[in-house]
């Protein structure tokens, strides 16, 4: 089960015994509706804050990315074509680092909770 399954079912549990409760004015019809809107817009926050999105849409592993790539293209001297070579394809190699390393940045400075926690 996925960590977003696990949450939306926690979420719709607590919210059933809430409506079970003598306390509470909700019907048990309104159990669905409320957990919706709870997991609409929670989770979603409870996911980002825990770094527990997919790899593909982290910020961090795509600044990490570019910045392995352009290392790997330096260190094998990738020969590209000739209309691709002197100050075109020096702003390339000095760009992608660059922007890797600015991604990575951001990513880290836009989380919402330190790493390890």
């Amino acid at each position: 089960m996925s960590a977003e399954q696990t949450l939306n079912s926690k979420i719709t549990n607590a919210v059933a015994s809430a409506v079970a409760s003598p306390v509470t004015a909700a019907k048990p019809e309104d159990v669905k509706p409320i957990s919706a809107s709870v997991i609409a817009s929670i989770v979603p926050q409870i996911l980002h804050a825990t770094n527990n999105e997919p790899w593909w849409q982290s910020r961090v592993t795509w600044g990490a990315i570019l910045s392995l790539l352009a290392s790997i293209l330096a260190i094998f001297g990738v020969a590209f074509p000739s209309e691709l070579q002197g100050q075109v394809l020096t702003a390339i190699m000095a760009a992608v680092p660059l922007i890797g390393g600015l991604v990575t940045l951001y990513g880290r400075w836009a989380a919402k909770t330190p790493i390890g926690k």
